[in-house]
């Protein structure tokens, strides 16, 4: 099993779940660790995401976090790190978002989908930058179309990402605003599953 990194990624999956085996964090850890060191996409993914956000009870370690994301892009290649970085960032105390947003822009340099969603809200909402509804627009919308080809989408961005296309277009007045709507909806965003209820009870018809 030594070297073959999938058994190792799933070994530590089974240690933090306690499936089939006594749960153990550190056990956990240490497969993760071995299976990314082997370059791991899921592996280098978890671990790095475990530091940063302090999950699977594993402690939260900024300096832990960026070395793995470093080394997903350096060694490996992996471009999902420009994105998952700018996060870190942007979570940080007090929030960083002019570096937030450099590490966005490398991704979205790199294709990285994800970084248009995190670009989309920084420019909506004016972080690390002067507020630009027309950018925020542009580039939610890429997402947005994104989300739709893709199996399956991340029901939670693509979701909020519908949510503010909606928003941008109240504010324009638009008809698009109603798709918008119905788009975060069938994503589960619990803002446009509300606000349709809302419309539903108003205008006294079922929400198509």
């Amino acid at each position: 099993m030594r070297g073959h990194t999938p058994s190792q990624y799933w070994l530590g999956n089974l240690y933090q779940q306690g499936d089939g085996v006594a749960a153990d964090t550190d056990t956990a850890r240490k497969w993760w660790e071995a299976a990314a060191d082997l370059g791991n996409e899921q592996a280098l993914k978890k671990i790095a995401q475990a530091y940063r956000d302090g999950d699977y009870g594993i402690a939260k370690n900024k300096k832990r976090a960026l070395d793995w994301y470093k080394k997903s892009v350096q060694k490996y290649g992996y471009t999902f790190a420009y994105t998952e970085v700018g996060i870190l960032y942007a979570n940080d105390t007090p929030p960083d978002y002019v570096q937030a947003r450099r590490w966005w822009q490398r991704g979205l340099l790199h294709n990285d989908s994800a970084a248009q969603y995190y670009l989309g809200l920084a420019a909506y909402y004016g972080r690390g930058r002067v507020q630009d509804i027309l950018l925020a627009h542009d580039l939610l919308a890429n997402y947005r179309d994104d989300c739709i080809a893709a199996t399956p989408p991340d029901t939670v961005t693509c979701g909020d990402a519908a949510y503010h296309l909606a928003l941008i277009a109240n504010i324009e007045n638009t008809p698009a605003a109603e798709k918008h709507w119905q788009q975060a909806a069938r994503w589960e965003n619990d803002i446009a599953l509300a606000y349709l209820a809302v419309q539903q009870k108003t205008n006294g018809t079922d929400t198509p």
